[in-house]
């Protein structure tokens, strides 16, 4: 199974246990990359679920995996470069979202549902997609070599 389809499985496990979008990708993130890489999850990220506190605003599952790529790559100095490697993986996180989903807003997600089963079903689907595409983003972000500080 490649990293990708483990992400996707381990996000669907949380997400069939009851947990959110945003919480499944924190949780998922903490399972296979580092067990303390997002402190006081699933907790750090329940508010970000359904989209933005249930306003259906940016999906949980983007905001979760960019909450992520900020434990993994963000600063704690003002240095520059981890701002700009963090800000980098997280817009090449966003568009691939966009790419593949059609949305970033969980409004429009719901909006397609035909009840509130399917959206549950999408909702799942769309968390599974972006765990796999967060992993992706990360294993390019590890593949690819660092720019020099200055």
């Amino acid at each position: 199974m490649t990293h990708t389809e483990q992400a996707a499985d381990r996000a669907a496990t949380y997400y069939d246990q009851g947990f959110n979008c945003a919480e499944c990708m924190v949780l998922m993130a903490n399972d296979l990359i580092a067990a303390d890489l997002v402190p006081g999850a699933p907790r750090v990220a329940t508010a970000l679920g359904r989209g933005m506190g249930a306003h259906k605003e940016t999906c949980g599952a983007l905001s979760g995996g960019i909450l992520v790529l900020s434990c993994l790559y963000g600063r704690e100095t003002p240095d520059k470069e981890p701002y700009r490697k963090t800000r980098q993986a997280a817009n090449k996180y966003r568009k691939l979202f966009l790419d593949a989903l059609g949305y970033t807003n969980c409004g429009d997600f719901h909006k397609l549902a035909a009840d509130k089963a399917d959206a549950k079903q999408r909702c799942r689907r769309i968390t599974t997609t972006a765990a796999g595409l967060l992993m992706q983003v990360i294993g390019e972000e590890e593949a690819a070599p660092s720019k020099p500080t200055s």
